[in-house]
């Protein structure tokens, strides 16, 4: 892909993003009053779930007919993710819990992955208007805001004392004990998409989870534009995200600036293998 292929992808899965966003908003007010339960205890949906859902859906297959399409609110967790050469993975709304309560914590995500390796992501914060994107190959990550493009491009030297996102509405019994054995500042955030704009931003080092529930929706999109960050994203026994099989990533989150895993990488490790070795993954 040329710099003005992968250019102009990336500004279309922004206003894809935007977009689904925007239907969000348009239905905020009303769905956050009326969510309902999904099957197998998969947490809440609402009508702006699925309204964005369907719009990134039939916007992609339109799109990229050859590809696969895997969307939080169409797959059937019963259903293994096959291998394809090119799949989309796409969460209309990552952080319902907290779209419900009435907190700014939820976002859009978009996810590519060739042959299983994510290499585009964008994720869009509908509250801010913030969006996050990256193609992993040219190592190209930016920030859009309403003052514009800024390129995004990763601190040599982490701070002293690590800051380490956590989930508010999947709290973790292994981020918070590893916090804690660290010393490290935790910051409860929303949405992992959101949580990796953090790491993007400076504004976290780590974000670690030890729950069972995460997607492969949830974490392609966020992935690629950490990788393309210079990052890495891996389960939090450092084995690496597969993005076929099952969709749910059982061995929970690890996920860090490269100056904080040069920096801290391996007492981090070690701590979290310490910490596994007597608890299983929760």
């Amino acid at each position: 892909m040329n710099k003005a292929d992968k250019d102009a992808l990336l500004d279309e899965l922004c206003v894809l993003a935007k977009q689904a966003g925007a239907i969000i908003e348009d239905v905020r007010d009303d769905a956050r009053q009326n969510p309902t339960e999904k099957d197998h205890d998969q947490g809440p949906v609402t009508e702006a779930d699925l309204r964005a859902n369907a719009f990134l859906r039939d916007a992609l297959a339109e799109r990229f007919p050859d590809d696969l399409l895997v969307t939080e609110e169409d797959w059937d967790l019963s259903t293994e993710v096959p291998r394809h050469p090119s799949t989309w993975y796409v969460d209309p709304l990552d952080g319902t819990k907290d779209f419900i309560r009435g907190g700014p914590d939820y976002s859009v995500m978009i996810g590519h992955a060739t042959a299983g390796v994510p290499d585009v992501g964008v994720v869009h914060q509908p509250q801010t208007g913030i969006t996050w994107a990256a193609h992993v190959p040219s190592r190209t990550v930016y920030r859009l805001d309403d003052q514009g493009r800024h390129d995004l491009s990763a601190p040599a030297k982490g701070p002293e004392t690590l800051r380490i996102a956590t989930s508010r509405s999947h709290p973790s019994k292994a981020a918070t004990a590893l916090a804690e054995k660290l010393n490290a500042t935790a910051i409860v955030k929303g949405s992992v998409g959101l949580k990796i704009g953090l790491i993007l931003d400076g504004e976290a080092d780590l974000y670690l989870s030890g729950t069972t529930r995460i997607k492969v929706w949830d974490t392609c999109g966020p992935a690629a534009l950490l990788h393309a960050f210079g990052g890495q994203m891996t389960a939090l026994d450092g084995s690496p995200l597969r993005f076929f099989g099952s969709a749910a990533h059982k061995r929970g989150i690890r996920a860090g600036s490269p100056a904080a895993l040069a920096d801290h990488g391996g007492r981090v490790q070690a701590m979290i293998d310490a910490f596994l070795a007597q608890r299983p993954f929760s």
